[in-house]
């Protein structure tokens, strides 16, 4: 007698590992990537939960933006909160307020030869060893005093010598004196009235001060009136008689003061200058300072760039400067600087550029190791070159379908740090990772792409490093340091949910046998999955400890479903480094 063994189903078997990012924008997406996660992160193949971050401490009312200051007694910083600027110590345990009157906004500073230059778009500030002591000071007050005129006679004349400094209201004229003239003639006519003139005279013995009680100023004409000749010069042809005087330019410290964005870029790759732009009156223009002094902006150092507002600078790997703009119908959306010598100064041709993506973002620039990426109405962008056939390539094609629905997304800020990008916006924070690039399918671009990250509750108003590690400020006046396991006391709500998975097949439906995964042995976490209906069901795991990743292969049957989808979410510590199913096919579906 014959007997017939019934045939079985051989399971088939997924496994998922090697995790990757987010995927906000894609219809169809990688099983290894998430449509909807959040406060997680990659650590070398797996997922786990984001950082936390601690409060340090309160300074003021809403920082708008903190600077490490090197100085002979060591590191301590400058943190603009509110309308005033404090000065702390490195750990952020004491403060004192050094300069009051500042603007309520997020503001940028550039630190350069010992000096930090803070601008607010009010009045832009220089801290900086004056003399012996450490000191907040108005740029407009401390600015270099330049030697305007040489060569004069009493009559006037000259050679123009140093351009006027933006920055100063005072210059400084050479007179070569004669044995006779009482009547000198300034450069200048219409000085402020009243204002100090300081003259001093050359003899064998150096420069002396000229007493005030020996001249008197015509402050209208322009004309100084010793009581007695002064004299020649002692020198052979050498200017015997030096004048300082005050005449203010409005204009000039207006357009100063009211700038808002700055960069620093020279001559071969020299960043001794610094560039600013930014004020509202004066949409299209640059500004920028002499080399190796921030205090002294030459009003002939200036670049128009087009039509219209500029909105930031970015540094581009092939040596030039990038001046950004909006997407407009009228104007180029960057222009590039260049250095060159001309004459035997250092000068900076223009280059009008493409008008393709257009900047959004004053502070969402940041260079991503060797990548610059800048925040563009479509998405996060790197400028890769100023040839016009490769101008800007997209960078941000997994998180689109999120970060462009963020509200007032001009207002994002960024920091690059450790071969991540970080771009935060209304409480939440997007990473851009470098240690893992590939290519959309339905990109419709040819452009690698970063693996993202999504973190939420994430109060970041502005960011900076120290020590190679990174910390950020609050509208509240927090100072926090990303670090440790909890949100300041708080647990994490981390969350990973794979994307739909259909087992390859949309006509039939799957039983699942088994369920099987690997995760670190510090992990606590529910396991589950989601069906079509809305349903979803918490898989109660065996737990246990182990000094190595923990593997658990469950006997659990989840019948004739047609999609899948499957979660981790934690309060505690999450890790996912594999998920293994084994499914057999279980019929056709019928449909709904």
């Amino acid at each position: 007698m014959r007997y017939s063994v019934p045939s079985t189903k051989a399971p088939n078997p997924l496994t998922i590992r090697d995790f990757k990012g987010v995927d906000f924008t894609s219809s169809n997406v990688d099983e290894r990537r998430s449509p909807n996660a959040y406060n997680v992160v990659n650590n070398n193949g797996y997922i786990e939960t984001r950082p936390g971050y601690n409060v340090l401490n309160t300074i003021g009312d809403k920082i708008n933006g903190v600077w490490n200051i090197d100085t002979d007694n060591g590191d301590y910083f400058l943190v603009h909160s509110g309308t005033k600027l404090y000065q702390t110590n490195s750990n952020f345990s004491a403060s004192v307020e050094v300069c009051g009157n500042l603007n309520d906004t997020i503001s940028t500073g550039q630190y350069i030869n010992g000096y930090l230059i803070i601008l607010d778009g009010k009045r832009t500030i220089i801290f900086g060893k004056f003399g012996t002591s450490y000191e907040a000071r108005y740029l407009d007050e401390c600015g270099t005093i330049p030697i305007t005129t040489i060569g004069m006679s009493p009559s006037g004349g000259g050679k123009s010598y140093q351009p006027i400094n933006m920055a100063s209201k005072y210059r400084i004229n050479l007179i070569k004196g004669t044995k006779d003239d009482t009547v000198y003639q300034l450069n200048d006519k219409n000085l402020d009235v009243n204002s100090e003139v300081y003259i001093e005279r050359l003899t064998l013995d150096g420069w002396i001060t000229v007493s005030n009680d020996e001249y008197t100023v015509n402050y209208e004409d322009g004309k100084i009136t010793f009581n007695t000749a002064p004299g020649e010069t002692p020198l052979n042809q050498e200017d015997n008689i030096k004048i300082r005087y005050c005449k203010t330019n409005a204009e000039y410290v207006d357009i100063l003061n009211k700038c808002t964005i700055s960069t620093v870029f020279g001559y071969n790759g020299n960043d001794d200058r610094i560039f600013i732009s930014g004020n509202k009156e004066y949409k299209n223009m640059v500004w920028y300072s002499y080399a190796n002094d921030v205090t002294y902006f030459p009003d002939i150092n200036y670049i128009q760039t087009g039509q219209e507002e500029i909105t930031n600078f970015i540094r581009i790997n092939d040596g030039k400067l990038g001046i950004q703009k909006r997407l407009t119908d009228t104007d180029s959306t960057i222009y590039y600087l260049e250095s060159a010598i001309y004459n035997d100064d250092e000068v900076f041709p223009l280059t009008a550029g493409v008008k393709t993506v257009g900047c959004i973002g004053r502070y969402a620039n940041s260079n991503l190791v060797n990548d610059p990426l800048t925040l563009t109405e479509q998405g996060v962008f790197a400028i890769v070159s100023s040839d016009d056939e490769k101008f800007a390539m997209l960078r941000s094609y997994y998180i689109n379908g999120k970060l462009l629905n963020e509200k007032n997304l001009e207002n994002a800020v960024s920091i690059s740090l450790k071969g991540k990008y970080y771009l935060a916006i209304n409480n939440n924070v997007y990473i851009a990772d470098s240690r893992f690039k590939s290519y959309a399918k339905n990109s419709q671009t040819e452009d690698y792409q970063y693996e993202w990250y999504f973190w939420n509750n994430m109060p970041v108003r502005v960011w900076f490093i120290f020590n190679n590690e990174l910390f950020f400020g609050t509208e509240k006046g927090e100072i926090c340091k990303i670090g440790g396991n909890q949100d300041n006391g708080l647990e994490i709500n981390s969350y990973h949910e794979t994307p739909t998975l259909n087992f390859d097949s949309n006509s039939l439906t799957k039983t699942i046998k088994k369920l099987g995964l690997v995760y670190e042995n510090n992990s606590e976490f529910t396991f589950g999955y989601i069906l079509p209906d809305g349903i979803t069901n918490v898989i109660d795991l065996k737990s246990g400890e182990s000094d190595f990743p923990i593997v658990i292969l469950e006997k659990e049957k989840v019948r004739k479903f047609l999609n899948i989808k499957f979660f981790v979410t934690s309060t505690k510590r999450l890790t996912l480094e594999q998920l293994y199913i084994e499914y057999v096919f279980s019929g056709k579906y019928k449909g709904e």
